[in-house]
């Protein structure tokens, strides 16, 4: 009885054993049962799609199958506005004459890569409202054919490609974090952007005509100094290009100065500062969209010329 009990207690025993180690085997991660994106947020193996690793388990290792069409689309995954670039988008991503283009090469494995990360996405997001610009980045461990087209050796590689010379991109070799990437990209792509992705106090201001608005500040604000200026101001955009030739961002900000001398002369200087309150209540508003936000900012901005608001975009030795 007792040899029959102790079988018995050892036979539960196994039993037991098994089981558990059944139960771990199922629940531990093994690589062949992650194939894409899809399985790894179900699995809830933590992959990172904006760094490109795992945060858990698989860390430091690619997806055997990572599937961008479901990252790019799924609510579970991070947002990100960063493109992912591969061997089959790389060209018509980086040698788009249609924008500048600024690339991360980086390793899965780089720890300086994984650091800034988080401030690369910030950068893309904060200029996802540029059609100029776009924020990429490639994994050169896995496309090592486009890395070693532009000799990439060191991680992360920074560079910046743009429009009309494509072929000799700009290595970025500052410091990497938002706020200097932001800058670079501003002067580079001729944008205006703040980190949060709103528009700077330059926005919309021209510095010619920005001159003609500081002298308004300080004269005596007839109506015949309002048409004067007008006239000069209309004079300056013929001068510089004429306004048939301008970008599209160029006519509308000198359309901009031209429409704030005709209300001044129609509704009088009190509409000035009556605007500029108006327009800055609006743009506080939480239901607003993007493009209008930008617009009501750069409305703003150049009220604010007209008000003797400098910004650093006047040479005061002009006025």
């Amino acid at each position: 009885l007792g040899k029959s009990r102790c079988n018995s207690r050892y036979t539960f025993m196994q039993v037991l054993c098994v089981m558990l180690a059944l139960m771990a085997v199922n629940a531990a991660p093994e690589a062949n049962t992650i194939t894409n994106c899809y399985d790894c947020v179900k699995q809830d193996m933590g992959w990172n799609i904006i760094e490109r690793k795992c945060s858990k388990s698989y860390t430091n290792k690619a997806c055997p199958q990572d599937d961008r069409s479901y990252a790019r689309d799924s609510p579970d995954l991070p947002e990100t506005a960063v493109i992912e670039l591969t061997s089959t988008n790389f060209n018509s991503v980086v040698y788009n004459e249609e924008h500048d283009t600024f690339v991360k090469f980086y390793a899965p494995w780089c720890g300086h890569c994984r650091k800034m990360a988080p401030d690369w996405d910030k950068l893309a997001t904060a200029l996802v409202r540029e059609p100029g610009i776009k924020i990429a980045q490639l994994d050169a461990t896995m496309y090592k054919n486009e890395a070693s087209t532009f000799r990439v050796t060191a991680f992360p590689t920074l560079l910046y490609f743009k429009r009309g010379d494509k072929r000799n991109p700009l290595e970025f070799r500052q410091q990497r974090e938002l706020s200097v990437m932001l800058r670079y990209t501003n002067e580079q792509a001729g944008t205006f952007r703040e980190p949060e992705g709103n528009l700077n106090a330059l926005a919309g201001r021209v510095h010619a005509l920005d001159v003609l608005a500081a002298k308004y500040a300080q004269s005596d604000k007839t109506k015949d100094t309002i048409v004067t200026m007008k006239a000069e101001t209309v004079a300056i955009i013929d001068k510089e290009k004429g306004l048939d030739n301008w970008t599209e961002k160029e006519k509308e900000w000198a359309a901009q100065y031209v429409k704030t001398w005709d209300r001044l002369a129609e509704k009088g200087v009190e509409w000035l500062e009556k605007e500029y309150e108006r327009l800055s209540k609006m743009i506080m508003g939480v239901n607003m969209k993007p493009d209008r936000v930008d617009s009501t900012a750069i409305r703003i901005n150049v009220i604010r010329a007209f008000r003797g608001a400098h910004h650093g975009s006047i040479d005061l030795d002009e006025l």
